[in-house]
């Protein structure tokens, strides 16, 4: 199951220092960040992301009084004692997510509250640090379902690496050869650039077929690692299913994979469509139209360009 990161960037310092922190959370790929009640506004002008707080434009609105808690909120709580607990425990019963604030993790009554709550609400433990996070997100195994990151940029992304790696789903992939590369003509494209830098063997899964990223270097364009060309009619995988690419937008998530089948989630930055030669690929009773200027995974993570594919290539595919 996912973890969700929240980030927290609300507080008395000034909205210019503060957005740095609302900008990792989108960089990140956080699921929503918590801001100052009136400043909704101005997190949606940098980017697309959950908003949480105690305004009215919020898109979770954040209480610490349990008589405002409904469906939509979030209530936060600093644990003390056994008082808060059953607070919390309380308010889970109708919101949709609780946050458990405490200074001493010795002491929190986590384990409790993960086994009274799960499946009622989400559960988002605030850490300041990757080791909290840890703690937090690896309770009783299951773990809180989030973490509200009160941190620094360096500690954000620690957090955000952990989450991933916890988060991960592994999928079957096999190697195949390929049957056939044959013409397709002139059709639509479309560039994904997302907010991540891809490693060599990662790309996106495109009508299951494990489509590389722009890692290297070609003789008329630098390497762009964060971007996939792929066809427009293509389906690839996301946390909401499966999707084609046309129906993207920016701030979108979507799932990449490596050569092991190791996933995470990457968000999308820009969509540039555009018109390209094209080919049909066949392997495995299957079939890819793809740019010919974009490139499959191969065996051990290898790269190989679309132009230089033929039958017998060796090319990874999900089953």
């Amino acid at each position: 199951m996912s973890k969700e990161l929240w980030v927290r960037a609300d507080g008395t310092d000034s909205w210019e220092e503060r957005k740095e922190l609302v900008k990792t959370a989108l960089e990140s790929g956080a699921q929503a960040v918590l801001v100052n009640a009136g400043e909704e506004k101005l997190v949606r002008e940098l980017g697309k992301i959950k908003v949480v707080s105690e305004g009215e434009d919020s898109d979770i609105f954040l209480t610490k009084d349990i008589q405002k808690v409904e469906n939509s909120a979030a209530f936060y709580c600093e644990i003390k004692g056994k008082q808060d607990e059953r607070l919390i425990a309380e308010a889970g019963k109708t919101a949709d997510y609780v946050i458990i604030n405490a200074k001493d993790w010795k002491v929190i009554p986590l384990e409790n509250l993960i086994a009274e709550l799960k499946g009622k609400c989400s559960i988002l433990a605030e850490a300041g640090t990757e080791n909290e996070a840890r703690l937090a997100l690896e309770t009783l195994e299951i773990g809180t379902d989030g973490v509200l990151a009160s941190a620094d940029f360096t500690e954000i992304k620690k957090i955000k690496k952990l989450i991933d790696s916890l988060s991960a789903e592994r999928l079957s992939l096999s190697t195949v050869k390929v049957t056939s590369v044959e013409p397709s003509g002139e059709q639509d494209s479309t560039s994904i650039d997302t907010c991540s830098i891809l490693n060599l063997g990662e790309g996106l899964l495109a009508d299951n077929f494990l489509v590389h990223s722009d890692t290297e270097k070609i003789p008329w364009m630098e390497p762009a690692p964060f971007r996939i060309n792929i066809g427009t009619n293509s389906k690839i995988k996301t946390p909401d299913g499966i999707k084609k690419v046309k129906e993207l937008n920016p701030g979108d998530e979507i799932i990449s994979a490596n050569f092991e089948g190791r996933t995470r989630r990457l968000v999308v930055n820009e969509i540039i469509p555009s018109k390209k030669k094209m080919l049909k690929v066949s392997a495995d009773n299957s079939e890819l139209i793809i740019p010919d200027d974009s490139a499959l995974v191969g065996r051990k993570g290898k790269k190989i360009p679309a132009g230089k594919l033929k039958p017998g290539d060796e090319i990874s595919i999900s089953q």
